[in-house]
């Protein structure tokens, strides 16, 4: 019998390798890696004739990981791919294998087609809509920059760094601010660093943490005492999904961090966040920026101060004098004293 030809749907008589196959090939890939990931959920590309798998973290099994797959071809090589829904045309062609594409493409399964997976494989189905929705934050009002080049450049960065490592927040959090916050729903944005670089704290959301983390992060605790200060009873817990709710973007500068290393990736994100910062910037409707410490307080320039409203104070994880300038600074109220000015309703901050 011969063998498949890569690149071309298979035909009667051609020998294509099992799912089971592929998964085994690529474990054996992602432990050569020296990544402690493992690979699941193995999709059939009939267009291109290969085995495209996601992995995941065999501590978080009931995780996907998004941000990119492995492609095992019918020689059992193996390939990594980044998330953008050219991804294995862009591998052929790499490849020497020419030009494909289509609506069986894997990466396009969506809307009425990925109805129709659901029926034959509802967990890859939902696997691929969490792709989907992961790789798209604010799709109407950042397309164009969701289709440069450094934008998939960043996915991919992403997608090495976490064969590499860990790497928080977990991928399905890796645009939690946009999901939760519209872009036509944002009147606060608060600008954080990057995310909390410890194991189970960052959750997408800055300056958040999930709500059953038992000790919160200092920063999360200052601006607890802030609230207080202010006039205001803090939530229970460090879950800030609340805020973000009522139309508050909780936005890091750096959108992903290598464990224990605070700031490892705040390069690569930049143009991303500043792009985001300027769309909000140029929009009609005005928005309460809350300026927290240096790095925040370095993009003041993107902000059309003439329609737009600063509230700055020191970082919520400053020390000494700072500290008490952050718990005194009345950040709350005056975000609230601006919305109500802007004919806007004021934020429930004890309802986070």
């Amino acid at each position: 019998m011969a063998s498949a030809t890569i690149g071309r749907p298979p035909t009667e008589g051609d020998i294509v390798i099992s799912a089971q196959a592929a998964k085994k090939q690529a474990n054996a890939h992602l432990r050569a890696e020296g990544s402690h990931l493992v690979a699941a959920h193995a999709s059939r590309d009939k267009v291109h004739g290969v085995w495209v798998l996601g992995y995941r973290d065999p501590d978080q099994p009931e995780e996907m990981l998004i941000g990119g797959a492995l492609v095992v071809t019918d020689e059992g090589e193996v390939h990594t791919i980044g998330s953008t829904p050219d991804a294995v045309d862009v591998l052929m062609q790499s490849l020497g294998r020419g030009h494909f594409g289509g609506a069986d493409d894997v990466w396009s399964r969506e809307g009425e087609s990925l109805a129709l997976l659901a029926d034959e494989d509802p967990e890859e189905a939902a696997g691929l809509a969490a792709l989907a929705a992961s790789r798209r934050p604010w799709p109407g009002v950042l397309g164009e920059d969701l289709e440069k080049p450094y934008f998939k450049d960043l996915l991919r960065f992403v997608e090495r760094e976490r064969l590499r490592g860990a790497v928080y927040p977990s991928p399905g959090d890796l645009f939690a601010a946009f999901h939760l916050t519209p872009f036509e729903k944002v009147k606060v944005v608060i600008l954080g660093q990057d995310p909390y670089h410890q194991p189970g704290q960052a959750n997408g959301l800055c300056f958040s943490v999930p709500r059953d983390v038992p000790r919160l992060p200092p920063s999360l605790r200052n601006i607890h005492a802030a609230m207080v200060r202010d006039g205001f009873t803090p939530p229970p817990h460090g879950d800030l999904t609340g805020w973000a709710r009522q139309g508050a973007l909780l936005l890091n500068t750096a959108l992903s961090v290598r464990d224990s290393e605070a700031n490892s990736h705040a390069e690569q994100w930049r143009e991303f966040t500043d792009a985001v910062i300027t769309k909000l910037s140029e929009r009609q409707r005005p928005v309460v920026f809350v300026l927290w410490g240096k790095t925040a307080q370095s993009k003041r320039d993107l902000i059309n101060e003439d329609r737009h409203e600063v509230v700055t104070a020191p970082h919520p994880a400053a020390r000494g004098g700072s500290q008490t300038q952050f718990r005194e600074a009345g950040t709350f109220s005056g975000v609230n004293s601006r919305l109500k000015a802007l004919h806007d309703a004021p934020i429930e901050w004890g309802e986070a």
